[in-house]
């Protein structure tokens, strides 16, 4: 019936309507001719298997955190070293890949904008689940070799062990002041960037 008119009947809260609707022609965008699709929601709980999949998920969404990251950076470096050429086609795209970082990253108060609007609409268990997954990023954006943070000064002491290098108080101290001010433009950047995104 693609590209006719048809009758659909259709129940909702008990009560039944009909009503008439003209199919789409063609579905080389894999819509469907309706527009709509036909699916159901089966929610499993099982308490003996949630440990196994609170690992497994856990597991999925660290590589997910760790590989977004990397190509956060990837594309961060890209975008202002292609800003900074001549070629006018060339700074577009790097102009494009930083504004795609931009979007990709949030601070506190981006935090903050997706987890009330997400609690007024999914409801408390998808509330949790994103108050979760927020967390695991922080923990591994923690764990990454960022001056100022745990995994900053763990690598850090790690670099200088393996090279055998003398780590003073003093140096270490240096080391993590300039990544700490470092860390604190780039909170105040993002802040503006989530500011500024609510503000539209």
């Amino acid at each position: 019936h693609k590209g006719e008119t048809v009758e659909l009947i259709y129940g909702r809260g008990g009560v039944e309507y009909s009503t008439r609707t003209t199919l789409r022609g063609s579905n080389d965008d894999k819509r469907g001719y309706l527009g709509v699709a036909s699916g159901q929601r089966e929610e499993i709980k099982a308490t003996w298997s949630a440990p196994i999949v609170g690992i497994a998920t856990t597991g999925q969404f660290t590589w997910a955190t760790l590989s977004g990251t990397a190509k956060i950076i990837g594309q961060a470096v890209k975008g202002v070293v292609l800003s900074l050429v001549p070629n006018k086609a060339a700074r577009e795209v790097g102009n494009k890949d930083l504004a795609t970082v931009s979007g990709s990253v949030a601070g506190p108060v981006g935090i903050l904008g997706t987890i009330f609007p997400a609690a007024e609409k999914a409801g408390p268990t998808q509330l949790v689940f994103l108050t979760a997954i927020i967390s695991l990023s922080l923990a591994v954006m923690n764990a990454l070799p960022i001056p100022a943070l745990d995994g900053g000064r763990w690598w850090t002491m790690a670099v200088f062990r393996v090279s055998k290098w003398k780590l003073t108080k003093e140096r270490e101290e240096n080391i993590q002041t300039v990544g700490f001010m470092i860390l604190m433009a780039l909170v105040v950047l993002v802040t503006i960037a989530d500011v500024g995104k609510i503000a539209h």
